[in-house]
């Protein structure tokens, strides 16, 4: 028997994705235990969107994606828990078969490859020297990009997000994967683009490419500094 699982989705202003990936976890063949959305004062129909979805617990905190992830773990009831960014789009048998994969290996921790929608010649080429040098990485200096899988216990054990990092996905895979089992998984996931079609292919390549030196120097505060354009969270904070 499958261990309950509990999603976790951070959102601000996310009106144009949410509804998407919300419908295609209800078409899951796997059913989740919950699914989670933490808002972080949306300003747009976010939230009313969610409540669309009478099976999806919503709550509003501050926006912060640490603090928000943090919060679901906390809400939580499931015995593995499944951050999901809003703007992730899954194919039908995408839980049962990341779940399987993660259980049948052993792992305490992992993150699945990660493919663009609607991708484009040059988009397809980085996502896939994107993912070759995450499933290199894996073995000595791990890391993801948003979405993971995790044990409720091993995640709460270890003190969770640390709103302190930007990049706090990388440093809690790494913090954890002192002690537990990371690796990647073979599952795919759909991502958007979006920040390639806002700040150009060339700007994010470069900036993506900074970024994945100073991680692999394990250089966390270097990487704090890097120019990385946040989105809705960073109009939040000039509001």
């Amino acid at each position: 028997m499958m261990p309950s699982v509990s999603i976790i989705i951070p959102t601000l202003n996310e009106e144009r994705y949410i509804a998407s990936l919300l419908t295609d976890i209800a078409a899951q063949t796997m059913c989740p235990r919950e699914v989670i959305v933490v808002d972080g004062g949306s300003r747009d129909k976010t939230c009313e969107i969610v409540r669309q979805f009478p099976n999806v617990r919503l709550f509003c905190i501050e926006p912060s994606v640490a603090l928000q992830r943090n919060f679901g773990a906390k809400e939580a009831r499931g015995r593995i828990l499944f951050f999901l960014d809003a703007d992730t789009r899954l194919k039908p048998d995408f839980l049962e078969k990341s779940l399987g994969e993660f259980l049948r290996r052993g792992l305490d921790i992992a993150c699945p490859l990660y493919f663009p929608r609607f991708p484009s010649a040059r988009l397809a080429f980085f996502y896939a020297c994107f993912n070759f040098v995450l499933f290199i990485a894996q073995y000595f200096s791990p890391a993801g990009a948003g979405s993971l899988i995790v044990f409720a216990d091993v995640f709460r054990e270890s003190g969770g997000f640390d709103p302190r990092f930007r990049f706090e996905d990388i440093e809690l895979i790494r913090r954890i994967a002192e002690e537990h089992r990371f690796r990647m998984l073979y599952s795919r996931l759909v991502v958007s683009p979006r920040r390639f079609e806002t700040y150009g292919f060339t700007r994010t390549g470069l900036m993506y490419a900074k970024l994945a030196f100073l991680f692999a120097l394990n250089d966390h505060s270097a990487a704090n500094r890097v120019k990385y354009p946040m989105g809705e969270y960073q109009k939040a904070k000039n509001h």
